[in-house]
């Protein structure tokens, strides 16, 4: 008696669902790698598309994100410290990498009080000698590198080493003293 359509598809169903089921690990390993080869074939179709997503669903993603991190504080908190332990050396590398680039250089400024121009960056990085004591800039000791500054303007005034940019500071304070003295010493009663 010859099948009919709905019972070779029934059949056909079971053999597949057998066939699935005895070869999990080998669909599991070709499913994996066609998806690296159409990831590498289509990256740039994929990254246009993740880009359109993210412009178009901002909103939705930011209050996932709120949502996540409120949920999972303790989680997330482990994870990182977690992290810091485990890579203390790559982060200490990237910090250090990152304050000897510009945007790390003028922060770090920034948060000593110092008033930057724009081409502050270059002409720090453009001065070899000291402008002061003309000795060679280095990196370590009494001739390293240094960004002096006004401490009451904030703002920047040379490139010097950092025995010279000492002095510069104890004069400071002298001159500071000094009139604050003077101040007193006419205002008093």
């Amino acid at each position: 008696m010859p099948q009919t359509l709905e019972e070779k598809r029934e059949r056909h169903r079971e053999y597949m669902k057998k066939y699935r089921k005895e070869n999990k690990d080998k669909l599991a390993e070709q499913k994996k790698a066609h998806n690296k080869k159409y990831l590498k074939e289509n990256k740039e179709k994929i990254a246009e598309y993740k880009k359109r997503y993210n412009q178009e669903n901002k909103e939705i993603i930011a209050e996932k994100k709120k949502k996540y991190f409120k949920e999972n504080k303790e989680k997330i908190a482990e994870q990182r410290k977690r992290y810091r332990k485990e890579n203390k050396e790559k982060i200490a590398e990237k910090k250090k990498r990152y304050y000897e680039s510009k945007n790390g250089r003028e922060r770090q400024w920034r948060i000593a009080g110092m008033k930057l121009f724009d081409d502050t960056y270059e002409r720090y990085e453009e001065f070899k000698n000291c402008e002061l004591c003309n000795v060679e800039l280095t990196t370590k000791g009494k001739s390293r590198k240094v960004l002096d500054h006004d401490h009451d303007s904030g703002y920047v005034r040379f490139v010097c080493c950092n025995n010279c940019n000492t002095k510069l500071a104890v004069r400071d304070r002298m001159i500071y003293t000094l009139h604050l003295e003077l101040y007193r010493y006419f205002n008093r009663k």
